[in-house]
This record gives structure tokens, sequence and C-alpha cells, in this order.
């Protein structure tokens, strides 16, 4: 296993991966990215946003080599990244969840694929299940106004294999091999670290969501073309350091939003805001009708009311 101390020269890849209430998540990722003993010289960079679940501690007497970097505060996602990414020394930025196993041999692919497309400036790979069934989303197309009506009309997940109608996930598709896209998750994503700070990392004003959306579309004006490989496989458990679904679902939405104000012309932008206002009242108002063609008590619905369409406002 190659063990690299965090302030050493030789550096290839700074891992940095950024955690808040998730102990047992941010163990187990390190755990299999240590197991999978990469021969590409490595350093962990592990960013806790205030945790009170005792995640920097537990990091620290489990893995005395990685970097651990507390915050009193929770940042999000792209903010973190960013006070990790302020300390690496590696050639390449590697961004990685907390709710994801590395698979043997994935880092020493994404470096050789690195090499041999140094001007993709961003790589990716395949997000699986346990089992190895693919997940869609490791991988997505730039946002539009046509995209986004059929996100939010729910055109995108009846006709998930259409070209058409799910553009943004490359709906049907074969993304086996290496592969040019426009966007690679955030879950999954190394960039250069030359470009990383030349863009000046993620725009901070991005929580959480979309900020991958937005560090691409700048480095592709800049002239990086992104890659994925179907070779490069991390396990990525979705959702799970974000357990209240309609917490997740309006940062999602707000994160799209800041994205359309960020780089859309001021029609567009406001069509966009548009279409997302109504997507949690159109999905509070189908949920109601599927539980009472099922006769069924609120459940889901009341959760959406709750905790979806009372925050609408917000985004």
């Amino acid at each position: 296993m190659t063990t690299i101390h965090p302030k050493a020269a030789t550096v290839r890849v700074s891992v940095i991966i950024v955690s808040y209430h998730c102990r047992q998540l941010v163990l187990d990722s390190l755990a299999s990215l240590y197991a999978t003993a990469p021969r590409t010289s490595f350093e962990v960079i592990v960013v806790d946003n205030a945790s009170t679940d005792g995640t920097v501690d537990s990091v620290r007497a489990a893995f005395p080599a990685v970097q651990v970097i507390g915050l009193d505060t929770n940042i999000g996602f792209g903010r973190g990244c960013n006070a990790g990414a302020a300390g690496a020394n590696g050639e390449f930025i590697l961004l990685l969840n907390p709710d994801t196993l590395v698979r043997p041999g994935a880092i020493d692919k994404l470096v050789e694929l690195a090499d041999a497309r140094p001007n993709a400036g961003i790589w990716g790979g395949r997000t699986v299940t346990m089992e190895g069934a693919v997940i869609p989303g490791s991988c997505w197309r730039f946002p539009t106004l046509w995209s986004t009506f059929c996100f939010v009309s729910g055109l995108s997940r009846v006709f998930a294999n259409s070209r058409v109608f799910n553009r943004e996930i490359y709906g049907g598709e074969p993304l086996d091999g290496v592969r040019d896209v426009e966007v690679v998750s955030g879950c999954l994503l190394m960039i250069r670290k030359q470009l990383w700070d030349t863009l000046g990392g993620f725009d901070p004003i991005y929580f959480m969501y979309s900020e991958e959306v937005d560090l691409c579309l700048r480095a592709y004006r800049l002239g990086a073309r992104p890659v994925v490989s179907a070779d490069v496989q991390i396990v990525h458990f979705v959702g799970a350091t974000q357990p209240v679904r309609a917490d997740r679902l309006v940062r999602l939405l707000k994160g799209r939003r800041t994205y359309m104000q960020r780089h859309w012309s001021r029609l567009g932008s406001a069509a966009g805001a548009t279409l997302l206002l109504g997507w949690p009242l159109s999905r509070y108002a189908g949920l109601r009708v599927v539980q009472a063609v099922r006769r069924r008590g609120g459940g889901e619905s009341h959760t959406w009311r709750a905790h979806g369409c009372a925050r609408v406002e917000r985004i």
C-alpha cells in the first residue's frame, strides 16, 4: 500500500472527501480506498463540516496518515472542497463522496486515463451499486431549458432511455469505454490542480448541487473536454448522506436555480425558475392523486407539503 505523508512532494493525487454527520460512511470509504493499495502516490484530506457524531476523532484515530480539517460550521460541499484543495499537494485533485466505496484499480486507472487524455482537464468514471448495476448520473450534459422542462414534467423519468427527453443523463446512449462528456459528477471527479486553481475551485455561492456543472462549464470555456471511463468504478450509496428526501430535493432545485442565474440569459433564467417553482407543487399534487387511488394516508405527500412546497419560495 502506498502511504503518503500530507506534505510529501511526490504526490500525484490529492483525494478530498467532505463529510457531514456520516462518520461510518467516511470510515468505510477510507478503508476501501486504502484497501485497493493504489500504485499511484496519493494523499487524503477529509474536510468535516462541523459534525457532532465524532467523525473528526474517529478518522484521526483510524487513519493517522489522513489530513483532517475540522470546521466550526457547515459551509457546504463546494466550499468544503475548496478548503481541502487549498492545502493539497497533488498534481490532481480527486473529489470523492463520503458515501462511496472505491473499487480495486480505480485510482490507478483514473490517473492512467488522465495521462492518456491530458487535454480533457477533468476525468471521471462509473458509479455502480454493490451488485455492480450501473447508476445513471456519473456524468451529464449541461442543462438547457428543454432538459429542465423534461425534468420538471417527468418526461425524463417516463422516457429514461430517450436521447430527446432524457438528454442530460445521456438517456439511451452507451457509456462504455472512454467517453467524452460535458459534466462529470462531483461524487467522483478528478481535475488537474492547475486548472482547479485557474478556475478558483467551486463557485462558493453553491452550497450543494450544481457546483460541478458550473465548474465543468467554466472549464469547458477554457478548452477542457471532460471524459469518463467505464473501467473506473466506485460504489455509490446515492443520497445516504442526506436522509431527508425533501431537503435533498429542495437543495437540488436551489442549485439548478443558481446555475441558471449564473449562466443563462435573463429571459431563460426566468423561464427556468418558473418551471422549477412548479415542480414541487406538481409533485405534491401527483402524490395526492396516487394516494387517493390507493386509498392510503398522507405519507409522502404530507412530507412534500411540509418540507418541499412550504420551502419552494426559497429557491
